[in-house]
């Protein structure tokens, strides 16, 4: 991983915005296929939702917190994740099938697909401009990438903010499909607690059916924070919505209240974390947006639902276009 720290512009065959699932996948298509390419991200670590947390000796899976196998596409990665120790079965759910977890966490698929990638941390794309067949990304000040082709895996609503920031034109139905998929929000609870919570069942996973919470997670039962007992609490939307501009002092404490019947064990410390773009409440006709003619797709979770396997086909789906664009014209 590296800073976006060299001169005012610099260029690439092909630009991602997002080092998510998505993204990082798309980058491995599209450089195996021989296309130089670079991944930009504005946060300080990888994996976009798929992110884990380590304070005071304890680990948090606080965003995503597992993911299951359907495509037979997504499976062929997984297998091999599994054989590299990077992936472990958490627990099963009879039809709704195996769930997995990352190993240690689940921000280790997306540091290990990095190894091999031109990833740049920290850096904030303003917009995104479609200019005599290639893409002028403006980043900042007076500095710009410029890109033959242009995926953008962040959340969709920032990728249509992009595009209009740039003066980007899609095709209107297209454009109104893509700005009718929404986001829920999500408050997270990570907290330490003095022994490993009440919660036997699934190996640490509960799903709560009332009240502000919708989901805990014991790490130490999960198998990710061997050393010091916590878990991860996810609020309900709506808890979200009310509480989102409320200090952590104020809603963190209502979340733990409410699990308290749950855990078993006292508090000893506890962290708030956001998300804004926790769940997509629909998604796009395909599982990713292309547009060949301005050397574009947008993909993601919130393009192809709001699962991981989603998130990863997306991506997959978008480099591959975008190869078979570049060899299409090469021919």
């Amino acid at each position: 991983m590296l800073n976006e720290s060299e001169g005012h512009q610099s260029s690439v065959d092909c630009l991602i915005i997002g080092a998510g699932i998505a993204g990082l996948l798309a980058a491995t298509v599209v450089q195996q296929a021989g296309v130089n390419v670079r991944v930009v991200d504005k946060g300080r670590g990888l994996g976009g939702r798929m992110a884990t947390r380590r304070r005071d000796g304890a680990v948090f899976d606080h965003g995503a917190q597992f993911f299951t196998v359907r495509d037979p596409r997504f499976e062929s990665w997984v297998s091999d994740w599994r054989e590299l120790g990077l992936v472990r079965p958490w627990y099963d759910l009879g039809d709704a099938g195996t769930h997995f977890r990352g190993a240690p966490g689940m921000t280790a698929i997306a540091k290990h697909l990095a190894k091999e990638i031109d990833v740049r941390n920290q850096v904030v794309v303003e917009n995104v401009r479609f200019h005599h067949g290639h893409w002028q990304v403006s980043i900042g000040g007076d500095k710009e990438i410029m890109a033959q082709h242009l995926i953008i895996t962040a959340p969709v609503p920032q990728a249509l903010a992009l595009l209009d920031a740039g003066d980007v034109d899609l095709n209107p139905s297209d454009d109104k499909a893509l700005r009718s998929i929404k986001f829920q929000r999500c408050i997270a609870a990570l907290a330490i607690l003095e022994r490993p919570s009440a919660i036997s069942s699934h190996q640490g996973a509960l799903k709560v059916k009332e009240g502000p919470i919708r989901w805990i997670s014991d790490n130490h039962r999960k198998g990710i924070s061997p050393e010091v007992p916590s878990v991860t609490i996810h609020s309900t939307p709506d808890f979200a919505e009310e509480y989102w501009d409320s200090d952590d002092s104020v809603r963190i404490p209502i979340l733990l209240d409410a699990a308290s019947e749950y855990l078993g064990a006292e508090v000893l410390s506890y962290q708030g974390h956001r998300w804004g773009f926790s769940q997509p409440t629909a998604s796009f006709r395909e599982e990713a947006y292309v547009a060949p003619g301005l050397r574009l797709a947008i993909a993601g979770d919130g393009v192809a639902g709001g699962r991981v396997e989603g998130a990863a086909l997306s991506g997959l789906a978008a480099g591959e276009a975008l190869v078979d664009h570049i060899q299409a014209g090469s021919n």
